[in-house]
């Protein structure tokens, strides 16, 4: 049997043909193997961008900040932490709000978008002013021999002295509405967070002397921790937006200075000439001196008032429940991120 040229010639060009069919099949494999690539990169980048952009609000967060939004009212952070990332913080009640972040990715002429959302639970310090009926209040005994006890009109309906024994000397002032309310205090236990071993937990401050004369400190503009910085009173002060949460295991004394948040004495407390807005809580005695200005309330087991001064008001008492890091999200349950593609 002869060959032919032709049919070898035939077989060539089929086997040339195949090749080339098979080598562009496998470049666009390569190409789409590309761009999947790319496309698989981007997109992390962009859920890590969106997560990134949660844990930065997360982290920035501020209770107070967001307490004038009504349920189900949003408000946007565009630009925050950059350009990239859009950060929405609806309310969804009076203490759970929901965050969710946006990301834009790109990498060459693509772009990638991914969101990612976080419910954070609050604490709402509205629902617990009622805990704080008086300007001051004493579990067994209360007196006032100089000084004022007011709850003035304009800081909301309040008594100003509440305690089963209520003395008042003849020089003293005491305005409230009522002005005395002959009865225990409500018990702390309707504020679960108050409790001892919630606040040791979470105090930012723990006094260790039994002497104190707490003062902002500031440098560079800004205010500066220190264990004697116990916020300003004064709104032109940079440590007025500090508020901590300061606490004292036994006896303290504090003579001078100034003070903003929530105070909590285990043992008993003397104050003179020491000015604070929030809320102070005494297991023991509180005896208030002359000088002393407390404006928010005070509880204590057994309360004098020597020549200082108390008066009610009911957006210190709120403005205390949410010091230190009673002002911080809460996130519910074991898994807090929710992806949102």
């Amino acid at each position: 049997m002869t060959n032919r040229p032709g049919f070898a010639l035939l077989v060539s060009l089929l086997l040339t043909l195949a090749l080339a069919v098979l080598g562009a099949a496998m470049l666009v494999l390569a190409e789409r193997e590309n761009e999947l690539a790319t496309a698989w990169t981007i997109r992390t980048r962009a859920r890590a961008a969106a997560e990134t952009g949660a844990r930065a609000a997360l982290a920035a967060w501020s209770t107070r900040r967001y307490s004038h939004l009504a349920p189900g009212e949003t408000l946007r952070l565009e630009g925050y932490p950059d350009d990239r990332v859009s950060v929405a913080i609806r309310r969804l009640d009076s203490s759970m709000f929901l965050l969710a972040v946006t990301a834009s990715q790109p990498l060459g002429t693509r772009t990638a978008a991914a969101r990612a959302a976080v419910v954070v639970a609050t604490l709402d310090a509205s629902r617990h002013v009622d805990a704080f009926p008086a300007a001051a209040m004493a579990g067994s005994e209360a007196v006032v021999l100089r000084g004022e006890v007011v709850a003035a009109a304009g800081s909301g309906d309040a008594a100003a002295l509440m305690s089963p024994s209520v003395s008042i000397a003849p020089d003293a002032t005491v305005v409230g509405s009522p002005a005395v309310i002959s009865a225990e205090p409500p018990a702390l236990s309707t504020v679960p967070f108050l409790t001892p071993a919630v606040l040791d937990s979470l105090a930012t401050t723990t006094v260790a002397d039994d002497l104190v004369s707490p003062r902002p400190v500031s440098g560079g503009g800004g205010c500066v921790p220190d264990p004697v910085n116990w916020g300003a009173v004064s709104p032109s002060d940079p440590c007025y937006d500090l508020t901590p949460l300061v606490r004292s295991e036994s006896h303290l004394v504090v003579r001078g200075g100034e003070g903003r948040g929530l105070l909590v004495v285990e043992g008993d407390l003397e104050v003179e000439d020491f000015l604070f807005q929030g809320i102070i809580l005494v297991r023991g005695s509180l005896t208030i001196g002359p000088g002393a200005a407390v404006q928010g309330a005070v509880r204590a087991e057994t309360l004098e008032i020597d020549g200082g001064s108390v008066r009610f008001d009911s957006h210190a008492i709120a403005h205390a429940l949410n010091a230190g890091p009673l002002d911080a999200p809460f996130r519910p349950g074991r898994r807090s991120w929710i992806p949102a593609f």
